[in-house]
């Protein structure tokens, strides 16, 4: 009886982000433009994720984290080393066909300051730490969610970036869940990509 009993999960993992976006742009005078500018980094980074659940009966909580280990592109710039960890705990209720995961939290992002020509780039890299609210949906093999993101504190750039409230929205499409006894917010749960952006 998946109500009475302790129900445990971990997810791990590893990926890597491939440089796909061009980093190259020039103004109308030939001159490449700033790194913060370009749309693309230039660089090959690894993605490491990890994702701890525990729930019994309508109840539960989920520890999750990623990193991301950034490189230097062929103009001697390397982004920060991003760490994103978080901790949210949710209630269950079913209704019908209709399962709901509501869920309260907190959120916090680190990322080391960048590096040019094996410097450190002034006012960039910082901490971040967010409160997050939001609601899973599941019905048959569709998960949707929504959920929004406030900020606490920072000090991201020397205090030069403010981060802004941050809604999300997804959907997805669950393969295979008949064979699958984990409870339903545990199937699609994992982190997400760190996000810090900073300004020199």
């Amino acid at each position: 009886d998946n109500t009475c009993a302790w129900q445990h999960h971990l997810q791990a993992g590893i990926g890597i982000k491939l440089p796909t976006g061009t980093n190259n742009l020039q103004n109308a005078d030939g001159v490449r433009l700033h790194q913060n500018l370009q749309p693309g980094t230039g660089t090959l980074d690894y993605l490491v994720n990890a994702l701890y659940a525990i729930q019994k009966g309508k109840y539960g909580a989920s520890a999750e984290a990623a990193l991301k280990i950034s490189t230097e592109n062929d103009y001697q710039f390397q982004r920060g080393h991003s760490l994103q960890g978080g901790l949210r705990f949710f209630h269950a209720r079913k209704w019908r066909k209709w399962q709901f995961l509501p869920y309260l939290g907190a959120l916090g992002e680190y990322r080391t300051p960048d590096m040019e020509a094996q410097e450190e780039v002034d006012d960039s890299g910082g901490l971040a730490v967010f409160a997050m609210a939001g609601t899973e949906v599941y019905w048959k093999q569709m998960a949707f969610s929504i959920g929004c993101q406030l900020p606490l504190t920072s000090s991201l750039s020397n205090d030069h970036v403010t981060p802004n409230t941050r809604f999300n929205a997804g959907v997805s499409y669950l393969i295979d869940t008949k064979k699958n006894n984990l409870p339903l917010p545990f199937r699609v749960q994992m982190p997400t990509t760190p996000s810090i952006q900073t300004k020199n």
